[in-house]
């Protein structure tokens, strides 16, 4: 019998230490994937059906990733401080979580750019709150 379920979190310490890497790399992942599965031959060959399968798997794995930081960053990282001083910080989070699912649901390139360039945009912030 097992006592305790698994958890998945980069620290509930918490250990003070956060990043963006994670979602920078996985925004700049889900890009490159849908461009893989965008060139794929448009046939029905067994080949390319198993190709868009698995690329389609690891866009959607690495755009989780993505969701998952945004949500460690929104309830760990970020205190009521850093709320008031950037008053759309919560619109920010909740938006970015949402391109997440977005570019899980899509291969549509332009979806990865959004989801790029607001890694950006938080990255920029979670810099500034470092620095004060």
């Amino acid at each position: 019998m097992k006592l305790f379920k698994s958890t998945h979190a980069h620290c509930d310490g918490p250990c003070g230490h956060y990043e963006t890497d994670t979602l920078k790399n996985s925004a700049v992942t889900c890009r490159k994937v849908m461009e893989k599965i965008l060139a794929l031959p448009d046939d029905n060959e067994h080949k390319t059906r198993q190709q868009y399968i698995r690329y389609t798997m690891i866009k959607d794995k690495h755009a989780q990733a993505c969701k998952q930081q945004v949500y460690i960053l929104w309830s760990d990282y970020f205190k009521a401080a850093h709320y008031e001083q950037y008053p759309e910080l919560i619109n920010q989070l909740y938006a970015l979580a949402q391109l997440c699912s977005q570019v899980k649901q899509t291969v549509d390139t332009a979806v990865a750019d959004d989801l790029i360039a607001a890694v950006g945009a938080l990255d920029t912030v979670f810099r500034q709150t470092q620095q004060t």
